[in-house]
């Protein structure tokens, strides 16, 4: 089943200025305030986001919604196509 994803970490204080943070990601109450997150555009879903025969997850929030493979190494540039400044 879908889970919702959520995270504290808000490494951004204006996600809406990186493409890659503002179509992948939802802030609630604000930046780093009192109960404040982020969440995930797309929910968590195995079952419809990996690929056993190609071994690839995709539309993956935390990836932004790029695909990736196990087993095969990437880079920063992989996931964030839009480096925050």
């Amino acid at each position: 089943s879908a889970v919702n994803v959520k995270s504290k970490a808000q490494v951004r204080d204006d996600i809406t200025t990186v493409t890659d943070l503002n179509e992948n990601w939802s802030r609630t109450v604000g930046y780093k305030a009192a109960g404040a997150y982020d969440n995930a555009n797309n929910a968590l879903n195995s079952g419809t986001m990996f690929n056993s025969a190609t071994k690839t997850c995709s539309t993956v929030a935390c990836h932004n919604g790029n695909s990736v493979k196990w087993g095969v190494a990437i880079s920063c540039n992989n996931c964030h196509t839009g480096m925050p400044k």
